[in-house]
């Protein structure tokens, strides 16, 4: 899910403001979820990577002339490439070795170390080589076993999870992003002409995957100051950052020793306490080969003075991978909405079944009740979002599936749901399809923003009241040697 920096907002009986993608939500007592005015955008954020071999960047993209293609301004990670052969002990744990006397010598064991303003590969003291069992990889264009290389950029990371607009509560504001192999939170200022970064926090989250995946913030401790939640891969990590003067304080409140995968958190007000809570996704790795793969989605709540967490969903044949809250009964608590892949799904991102949308409400004693709302039309999504996007004064939930469209889903006072088609799979599709709701020509409707990287276009699909439909607009072209839009944010107007 997309949306910008929350704000603290008390709970009330009959009316409570919960936020939405690019604006404030309002959920009242006759079941009907409507918004107040949006603020139009300065921009885009997206982020993105060229391949595993390079750093990770961002693009900020902004209106062009009247007539013209948005303007992309490209802002790259400093490099530090290393190309490590996997290994395992005994007991499973991961060893790297370099390939590269450039990199590390080849001749010894290796281990990844984090460091403030980067990562490092050092000396494995105390084993040998011959301790280790080197991984193997066939070839797919010789047939043969050779080394199981990873690629890793140690001072940028090869993945862009996410980027977006951050005020913090010390320092200047300015773009904050999360990165994978290796892991790195940081915030980027401009200094005149260029971009400078900053890291704020990085650790060890994983072993052969060492992957920060998604980010939130707000309260979620009731002190009065936004706390950030990061999400990592492979080892099940959630982490709750306290921003201090002296810099950001991590709290893990929770990690595996088995290779759990965690893609989404969310937040938002499930009950009447302070503190809002928040929701995540922990689940088995990708397989894409037939077999179903089990997921959770979690949730955590602030109870004297700790994080306490409690099941929401276990599925042994089914996981979201994007899951949305928002508050779209009226009853003034967040419910969670959760994109279930299908089962079986193949390598190609198809299966004979439909994922789905399913609702998760809670009641004051926090019990959960779980619901269908209906089949996505495709078997993976991995992104939602909440807004008006047709201008009646009413909240769409929107759902963008790989490769099988964009649809938009209405809930009316009764709780009936209806589901729209807002692009065909042939429009605008993507592994990631990465996509967010923004008001970006000023006229208080939402458009559907979409990184169709199958078309390498980031298309706005908006509302044109007289044909009853989403009209598709090309903002631009992508020609910088995209590998995948991991994620696109709204920069705030003024920026």
């Amino acid at each position: 899910m997309n949306r910008p920096i929350r704000q603290t907002l008390p709970a009330a009986l009959l009316c409570t403001a919960v936020l939405g993608s690019t604006a404030l939500m309002t959920s009242c007592s006759n079941g009907a979820a409507t918004s107040r005015p949006v603020e139009p955008v300065a921009g885009l954020i997206a982020s993105r990577s060229g391949s595993a071999a390079a750093p990770c960047y961002f693009v900020i993209l902004r209106p062009g002339a009247e007539g013209e293609s948005w303007t992309q301004e490209r802002i790259d990670g400093p490099t530090g490439p290393a190309q490590l052969w996997l290994g395992e002990l005994e007991d499973g744990t991961t060893v790297w070795r370099s390939i590269d006397p450039a990199v590390a010598p080849i001749d010894t064991p290796l281990k990844l170390v984090a460091e403030r303003d980067g990562w490092s590969v050092e000396p494995w003291e105390g084993i040998t080589l011959e301790d280790v069992t080197w991984q193997t990889k066939k070839d797919f264009k010789t047939g043969e076993d050779g080394p199981n290389l990873k690629d890793y950029e140690l001072r940028s990371g090869n993945a862009m999870h996410k980027a977006m607009w951050f005020e913090p509560a010390f320092g200047e504001p300015g773009i904050l992003t999360i990165s994978g192999n290796a892991p790195m939170l940081k915030i980027w200022r401009k200094d005149g002409t260029s971009w400078k970064s900053e890291v704020l926090w990085t650790e060890v989250v994983g072993d052969d995957e060492q992957r920060l995946r998604d980010i939130e913030v707000g309260d979620v401790d009731g002190d009065g100051q936004d706390e950030l939640v990061i999400v990592t891969h492979n080892r099940g990590g959630v982490y709750v950052l306290e921003q201090t003067e002296g810099g950001m304080v991590a709290t893990r409140v929770a990690s595996t020793d088995e290779p759990i995968f965690v893609h989404e958190v969310e937040i938002g007000q499930a009950d009447d306490d302070p503190a809002l809570e928040f929701f995540t996704t922990p689940s088995e790795p990708n397989m894409f080969n037939g077999e179903d793969q089990a997921g959770r989605i979690d949730r955590f709540d602030y109870v004297d003075g700790q994080y306490v967490q409690s099941v929401v969903e276990d599925d042994p044949a089914s996981h979201a991978k994007e899951i949305l809250a928002v508050d779209m009964d009226g009853d003034g608590r967040v419910e969670i909405y959760a994109a279930l892949e299908a089962k079986e799904l193949r390598r190609d991102f198809t299966s004979d079944y439909p994922g789905y949308l399913n609702s998760y409400t809670f009641d004051a004693s926090g019990k959960v009740t779980r619901a269908q709302v209906m089949d996505l039309k495709g078997a993976m999504c991995r992104f939602l979002d909440v807004g008006d996007i047709d201008g009646d004064g009413k909240q769409q939930i929107v759902a963008a599936t790989s490769r099988d469209g964009i649809y938009s889903f209405d809930r009316d006072g009764a709780g009936e749901w209806t589901r729209r088609k807002v692009a065909g799979g042939f429009r605008s599709s993507g592994f990631e399809h990465a996509m967010v709701l923004a008001d970006i020509d000023g006229d208080g409707i939402e458009e559907v923003i979409a990184g169709s990287d199958t078309e390498l276009q980031v298309q706005a699909f908006a509302w044109e009241a007289e044909r009853s439909r989403w009209i598709p607009r090309k903002l631009c072209d992508v020609t910088d040697g995209l590998y995948l839009t991991w994620n696109i944010m709204p920069l705030p107007a003024g920026h």
